[in-house]
């Protein structure tokens, strides 16, 4: 079945990546799209991990913004020009399998030219390059949707009744294995895994990542809120929360799979203790 491997540079432009390959996943499934924070398991060998999905991928989408080109390493040297650099490895493999490129140009790039790129890139330069607006993202997805799908990339079934509680399934992440919820509240040692009555008779418990924030007043605690509300719209992952007077209590789960935690919900818990930094005394 035809796969989408989308490739990109973390400093320059990780979080319009990981919006795309969610989105993606919503028309196309999420078996079919890679993306390494979401599609790469904890243990698992990454390189390894990389290189089979660059075989399978039917076409291979290079998120470029401003300093795709511009980044350099601890000497001074472009990542591009170093053999070793993992973005540099994507597109080449891609180009030596003839695998379709879509550059997609982010924040006002220019697209490419051959002089600037190592020479066994410089077929990168010659790919029709796609343009996404952050402030047209509907349109312009919506395009480079019926684009994949002329290139073989088949929709998945859109039938089917969906639950009015909760909002369409954007991205069937994988179930976190015990080790990985281990590993994870380490980094996260105020959240707690909890378990909590099913919300339909004859459905599965809920087990959840569980936090209880607390603020100097009840105007920081909504504001806590309001702001964190604009990461949860943007990475369309949302949580269960309640606030009374100055707390603020969240549960974190995934509901298409289950209720069980996830990726996205780990990552979702990280933004959120960055965030109450600004709010503690």
């Amino acid at each position: 079945m035809p796969k989408i491997f989308i490739s990109y540079r973390r400093q320059d432009s990780g979080a319009v990546a990981r919006r795309l390959a969610e989105t993606l996943s919503r028309s196309f499934g999420t078996h079919q799209v890679f993306i390494d924070t979401d599609s790469i398991r904890v243990a698992q060998n990454w390189k390894n991990a990389i290189q089979s999905a660059l075989e399978e991928a039917s076409v291979l989408i290079a998120v470029i913004g401003p300093q795709w080109l511009r980044l350099q390493n601890e000497e001074g040297r472009r990542r591009i020009d170093l053999q070793e650099d993992w973005v540099r490895s994507e597109i080449g493999h891609a180009l030596q399998r003839s695998t379709p490129i879509i550059p997609l140009l982010i924040s006002g790039t220019e697209p490419l030219t051959e002089s600037a790129l190592p020479d066994s890139l410089a077929g990168l330069a010659l790919a029709q390059a796609y343009r996404l607006a952050d402030e047209y993202w509907k349109r312009d997805v919506d395009e480079l949707i019926g684009i994949l799908s002329e290139l073989g990339m088949r929709r998945v079934d859109a039938s089917g009744s969906t639950d009015d509680i909760y909002p369409p399934g954007v991205d069937r992440s994988k179930e976190l294995t015990p080790s990985e919820i281990e590993e994870a509240l380490i980094d996260l040692p105020e959240w707690k895994i909890v378990t909590r009555p099913p919300v339909r008779e004859g459905a599965q418990d809920r087990t959840e990542l569980h936090r209880a924030f607390r603020f100097r007043s009840f105007p920081d605690a909504v504001h806590f809120m309001i702001t964190a509300s604009r990461y949860v719209h943007l990475t369309d992952h949302h949580p269960d929360w309640q606030n009374l007077w100055v707390s603020v209590k969240v549960w974190l789960t995934t509901w298409d799979i289950g209720h069980k935690p996830s990726f996205k919900d780990v990552r979702l818990a990280k933004y959120l203790e960055t965030l109450y930094r600004d709010y503690m005394v």
